[in-house]
């Protein structure tokens, strides 16, 4: 405890420092951190941070509260930024300070190709000290162990101390936040290849889901087999299997490297894949020789110098080399031919999306690929030809629809929407002062359905909700995922129901105001009717969905749902989740907390379903083996079991011979005695590289066949039952492989631009509204 202590106080002692270090935050930066509607998700998950320091209490940080903390000007911001209790940061700070600076979007390079603001808000500092340790955390510091070498961090935090090292490799005392070397082996040591017996016939799916994988092994697959590897890459992505940003981005680089540019424009054709952000990085690895040549010869210069230069300054130097040589290809460069044909695939952007890259999304994307690329402003934006010069600062032609939108106010918002189609994206913010006139324009014109579904909630209204319908009856598809529209029948239902209480209220209030009460239950039953009317139709268009999903899990099936109190904020989405998988599987269903109960009848349809999630309780302590308990006493064989759970097990339960037992336990006997049987554990945890206590056991134990997916425990997402199903659905190799060869025979018995165009076609057919494109292509 007193080493804890200790730590905490000095890593403060140098605050001021790192106040001074932002407090360099240009204006500009500022004012593009508050013009963000909806940030990159690397924004959201550093102001997370923020918040964990400034209101530890809070459980969720939104980007609502950010802009809060945002508001006035810059100093009024860093002012706020400070004001926190830096005498009483407790180790659940750290480790929530730890978890958030683990994910994926916050690593370096990640953030860097964001925008310069972005890892500027992230601080780093150089530890010095005796000892090697590549650790990085919030601390800068000096070790105790012999030797020159790094201290606790060469990396990212918010504050900057000493911390005592006695060992290589970074043991720590105290309460420094540091990471471990595990955690960043692909950025720490990316010449020590541990994916070394890759082989595209025999697994593709590693090369597409493993961040591990080098450019030159893309390079390779592509060589060897070029149908198989195309043919994996979008069965994943026809499944929903979330495949990274690093790999879609050596997926275009590797396709540059071997001059296939015939396959790089068609790559560059599925849009909802290959984003600016995947074309962005693809040419950063091509451009890493070059730019290490420069970086080599800067420094050479200054080292041949007669006045010496500052040890910061080389030192930014040598690490932008080293992080250059991380992404440097063994063939391949951002040649002309590349350029040109980068030119050609910005000339095919419309109007409307290069729009909304300048009202939604950050410039400095476009000014880096621009120093690569060379743009001709005019010729290679024909669809908007003051873009570029727009994104270097020049504002937008005041009669334009962005200049107009820039100037947005609470007072302004309704006569505008009259005369500009102006995207719901953009209108968010101001969706209190709308009105029912505006909302409905809004239904009208925008391009998709889904849009006005996407963000039901803000637009609702009997206009709304004719519109809707009648844009159905003409035939418009609804393409939403899976999980989003069920998140919507949800939220339907809730409304509905909510309405129909409301009126049975009023109907039967006593005393003054009668015609007032009379016109409210007239306008609650036109409510209702629209509801109601809005909710069949999606439940219709659901069920027809719910047919076509097969999971090819191994039957028989039981899935065992966590209703404990530690589930309450998850409760709903969990038993979504445990009943859909119960009416997909035709699956056995139960649910637990100190005991094992059964849900009052067995989810066939989407009606059921949603019943159910509105009428399950989370409450009591957590015993997840009472879920397994009854299959075990009656030695019931069952082949797969999901596990629904947020995995704080934290009471025994108890088998036919009175022996109290935890889950892993149970489970290991169960697999021993009656059937070696799959599980699936449905994590919901603290945050997405979570790995949660019970998986882990399994893990250290190397049990296999256990997989694991995980949802956010403070923030459940139902948006994401596509990419569990997918995760499922690819989980049987035989299942697998037979989607992967009959793609892998179309690319190989037709040319390969055909099969990608038929590709590109189905995934016209099953799009996502632009504004909800664009968020995933930032959370990757």
């Amino acid at each position: 405890m007193a080493s804890t202590t200790k730590n905490q106080t000095s890593a403060l002692t140098s605050l001021a420092e790192i106040e001074e270090s932002l407090r360099q935050m240009s204006t500009s930066d500022f004012t593009e951190l508050k013009s963000y509607a909806k940030p990159p998700l690397a924004y959201l998950a550093i102001f997370e941070g923020i918040g964990v320091l400034l209101d530890p209490s809070k459980k969720a940080w939104e980007w609502t509260d950010d802009k809060k903390l945002m508001s006035g000007n810059k100093n009024d911001f860093l002012q706020r930024l400070f004001n926190f209790d830096k005498d009483n940061i407790n180790n659940e700070q750290i480790e929530r300070l730890k978890s958030i600076l683990d994910r994926h979007d916050c690593q370096p390079n990640n953030l860097a190709a964001i925008s310069s603001l972005c890892s500027k808000l992230v601080f780093r500092g150089r530890g010095r000290g005796r000892g090697r340790g590549g650790n990085r955390g919030f601390a800068r510091g000096r070790s105790t162990s012999r030797g020159r070498g790094r201290g606790i961090s060469r990396g990212r935090g918010f504050v900057r101390g000493r911390s005592q090292f006695n060992v290589r490799g970074g043991y720590r005392r105290g309460a420094q936040i540091v990471r471990s070397n595990s955690m960043d082996i692909d950025q720490q040591t990316p010449s020590v290849n541990l994916l070394v017996d890759l082989d595209i016939n025999a697994d593709p799916k590693p090369f597409f889901i493993n961040t591990n994988v080098t450019l030159d092994q893309h390079i390779q697959a592509q060589t060897v087999n070029l149908s198989r590897y195309l043919a994996t890459l979008f069965t994943l992505d026809e499944n929903s299997v979330e495949i990274g940003q690093k790999a879609k981005a050596c997926v275009l680089a590797a396709a540059w490297c071997r001059h296939d540019h015939k396959l790089a424009n068609n790559l560059l054709r599925h849009r909802r894949l290959f984003t600016l952000t995947e074309v962005l990085k693809a040419l950063t690895m091509l451009d890493a020789a070059r730019r290490i040549r420069v970086y080599e010869k800067q420094l050479k210069r200054l080292e041949l110098c007669q006045t010496k230069p500052k040890a910061t300054k080389l030192g930014k130097i040598k690490n932008n080399i080293d992080n250059l040589k991380k992404l440097k290809t063994s063939t391949g460069s951002a040649s002309g031919a590349v350029a040109r044909h980068i030119q050609r695939w910005t000339r095919t952007l419309t109007q409307q999306e290069l729009e909304y890259f300048a009202l939604h999304m950050p410039t400095e994307p476009w000014k880096k690929l621009a120093d690569i690329v060379h743009f001709n402003p005019s010729k290679d934006f024909p669809a908007l030809p003051w873009f570029l010069t727009f994104c270097f600062g020049t504002p937008a032609p005041a009669e334009s629809m962005v200049s107009r939108c820039r100037e947005l106010t609470n007072e302004n918002i309704n006569i505008l929407i009259k005369e500009f189609k102006i995207p719901y994206s953009h209108l968010k913010q101001f969706k209190d002062h709308l009105n029912d006139e505006s909302k409905a324009r809004i239904a009208s014109y925008e391009e998709k359905l889904d849009t006005i579904l996407w963000y039901y909630e803000d637009l609702q209204c009997s206009d709304v909700d004719e519109i809707i319908s009648e844009r159905l009856q003409n035939g418009e598809q609804i393409t939403l995922p899976y999980g989003k529209l069920m998140e919507r029948l949800l939220l339907l239902r809730t409304l509905r129901d909510n309405a129909t209480e409301t009126t049975v209220f009023e109907h039967n209030g006593r005393g003054h105001g009668r015609g007032q009460i009379t016109r409210n239950v007239h306008d609650q039953h036109s409510v209702q009717s629209s509801k109601c009317k809005l909710y069949s139709d999606l439940l219709l268009i659901a069920e027809a969905q719910l047919e076509k999903i097969k999971l090819p899990l191994e039957s028989p099936v039981a899935v065992m749902g966590d209703a404990s109190g530690s589930m309450e904020v998850a409760i709903r989405t969990a038993t979504i989740l445990s009943s859909l998988l119960t009416a997909v599987c035709s699956a056995k269903l139960n649910f637990f907390n100190t005991e094992m109960f059964l849900p009052t009848f067995t989810p066939k349809t989407i009606e059921d379903v949603l019943t159910l999630a509105l009428t399950t309780r989370a409450d009591g302590d957590t015993a997840n083996a009472a879920g397994l308990v009854s299959y075990y006493n009656n030695k019931e064989v069952i082949k797969t079991f999901v596990m629904v759970t947020d995995e704080e097990e934290n009471t025994d339960a108890e088998i036919a011979d009175g022996i109290s037992t935890r889950f892993f336990d149970l489970f290991m006997k169960y697999r021993a005695e009656i059937y070696p049987a799959k599980l699936v554990f449905i994590s919901f945890l603290s945050h997405q590289h979570a790995q949660g206590q019970m998986y882990s056991e399994f893990q250290n134990a190397n049990v296999p066949d256990i997989i694991q997916f995980v949802f956010s425990g403070h923030r459940p997402d139902l948006t994401k039952i596509d990419n569990l199903l997918g995760l499922l659905s690819t989980g049987s190799s035989d299942s697998f492989d037979d989607q992967v060869g009959k793609l892998q025979n179309e690319f190989q018995q037709k040319d390969v631009e055909i099969a990608m165009t038929n590709l590109l076609n189905k995934q016209k057919e099953n799009s996502l509204p632009m504004e909800a494109e664009m968020t995933s292509a930032a959370s990757n």
